[in-house]
């Protein structure tokens, strides 16, 4: 093989990365789960109305759906990780697609907790814990999408 023709390793550690990262995404979101549902919490309606709205209720109330819908985004990205390592370009962009995806949930749920504690003095260091959060995990999805579709990267994949 010719040394201008060897495909990065970079590559495939990113790919291993996204991997593991899918698998605690699905075993976290799997316990979340089951410690949930053994503790029994969701079992009763908390009567959510536009006049009596809480953040957190919302959130208790629809914690199960949200935890199957990151399992199937876990599952989703450990396929595109897998494939990722060998160079597919499909796998470039549901990995591409799910970084995305994950950028505007990690912002969304940071922006949501921020919003249900405003007002809360003795919690203002949990408001700014939770944008310090959301840019510890959206700069390296940030980097991650802006080389994976890089044209000197892109070349690679097939």
């Amino acid at each position: 093989m010719n040394l201008l023709e060897q495909k990065p390793k970079s590559i495939i550690n990113i790919g291993n990365a996204i991997t593991a990262l899918s698998a605690m995404i699905i075993l976290g979101n799997g316990m979340g789960i089951f410690s949930f549902t053994l503790l029994g919490f969701g079992e009763t309606d908390t009567g959510l109305s536009p006049n009596n709205y809480n953040t957190l209720d919302w959130i208790s109330e629809h914690y199960f759906r949200v935890c199957i819908s990151m399992i199937i985004l876990g599952i989703a990205y450990l396929f595109g990780g897998i494939y990722l390592a060998k160079y597919k370009l499909w796998a470039n962009r549901l990995v591409t697609l799910i970084s995305c995806l994950l950028f505007v949930v990690i912002w969304g749920l940071m922006i949501f907790m921020f919003i249900s504690m405003s007002g809360k003095v003795e919690l203002k260091i949990f408001r700014i814990g939770s944008i310090a959060t959301a840019l510890f995990w959206s700069v390296p999805l940030l980097i991650l999408i802006w080389y994976l579709n890089k044209k000197d990267t892109l070349k690679h994949f097939v």
